[in-house]
This record gives structure tokens, C-alpha cells and sequence, in this order.
């Protein structure tokens, strides 16, 4: 059983993925599949963090690994940030980054990097 709180700040509420989430019911199978393979030192590169809903449970299943959360969207990234802070979350580090191979037509104001680039950037953090 899990429990966390989160703030979904300037989010629209009434889509209906975030009332499922604030429900508890959005992607029950992907929570059960997180929860089967995820060990408890494991270390997680989660591209795409959004408002922080799979950080945080990701970061409840590896309480002595790390989760690396990484969100483009400046928005979202605040929501994110904003999340790991309210449920005291040691073993997150959040980062807004761009993360392709290509060039963006836009990058929504985030620095840009290939995965190879933002890995050897935190080579020690992850």
C-alpha cells in the first residue's frame, strides 16, 4: 500500500487521466508491473516525469536506489518539483531536459541533449 500527496498546481483537473490519478485508478497494471520488477536499490532513469504521479511510486519501491525524473515541459516541471518537495523524496533528483537524437522544432524552452549526452553528464547520479 502506498501513499503520497500530490499537488497538481495549474494542471486542469478535469481531464480525465488526472481525476483517475487523483482516484487512484489510472494504470493499475503499470503500478503492479513497477511494483514486480523495480528492487528496492535499484537505480531508475524515468524520461517524461510529468507531475511526478510514477516518480513518486517509483520512488517508493526503491527507497535505498534512485529515481533520475526527467521533464521537459516547464509546467509540469514545477508540478514535479514541487511533488518530490511535499512527499520529502531523498532518492529523487529532478532535471528539465530535452531528451532526443534530432534536432526539436521545439524544445519547449529546455535544454536540449541526446540520452547519451545527459548520461555522461550524470555519470555519478545514475
Amino acid at each position: 500500500n502506498m501513499e503520497f500527496k500530490m499537488n497538481f498546481k495549474d494542471i486542469p483537473i478535469m481531464d480525465e487521466a488526472m481525476i483517475q490519478r487523483i482516484e487512484g485508478k489510472r494504470e493499475p497494471d503499470t503500478i503492479v508491473t513497477l511494483k514486480s520488477i523495480l528492487k528496492k536499490d535499484h537505480k531508475v532513469l524515468e524520461l517524461g516525469s510529468c507531475d511526478g504521479f510514477f516518480t513518486l511510486i517509483i520512488s517508493k519501491c526503491v527507497p535505498e536506489g534512485e529515481v533520475v525524473a526527467v521533464e521537459p515541459d516547464a509546467k509540469y516541471f514545477d508540478v514535479l518539483k514541487e511533488n518530490i518537495n511535499l512527499n520529502n523524496l531523498k532518492n529523487v533528483g529532478a532535471h528539465r531536459v530535452f531528451i532526443t537524437n534530432y534536432t526539436p522544432k521545439d524544445n519547449l524552452g529546455a535544454k536540449t541533449q541526446t540520452i547519451s549526452e545527459f548520461l555522461r553528464e550524470r555519470e555519478r547520479e545514475i
